[in-house]
């Protein structure tokens, strides 16, 4: 059983490292490997899905440069983090203020 969560996992993890491929290069062992060292991995990849997520719908009709997709990413991560909008929103320098309002608004955080 421990197996299958386990493998289980692995799935995820390879479904997030194809999304950010663009931006983060990182082989899937790497992935792996960070994720190993979390203290609750699961809860750590559920809240890299909801970011993915995210990246995708926000990306997906948008003609953006690799630096605002990085960009994009990093205010995800940042909104993870619990960093207050106002804050994360200042940050930013490849995207519009309007544009990190939208990607903000599609990663509620609870």
């Amino acid at each position: 059983m421990a197996k299958l969560m386990e493998q289980a996992l692995i799935t995820r993890v390879q479904r997030l490292q194809k999304v950010f491929a663009e931006i983060d290069p990182a082989p899937l062992d790497k992935w792996l490997d960070d994720f190993s060292h979390d203290l609750h991995p699961e809860r750590e990849i559920l809240i890299w899905e909801a970011m993915a997520s995210a990246y995708s719908s926000f990306v997906r009709n948008r003609n953006l440069s690799i630096k605002a997709k990085e960009e994009a990413s990093r205010l995800l991560l940042l909104h993870s983090l619990m960093v207050k909008e106002s804050l994360i929103i200042r940050s930013r320098q490849y995207l519009t203020r309007e544009e990190a309002k939208e990607l903000l608004g599609l990663y509620p955080r609870s």
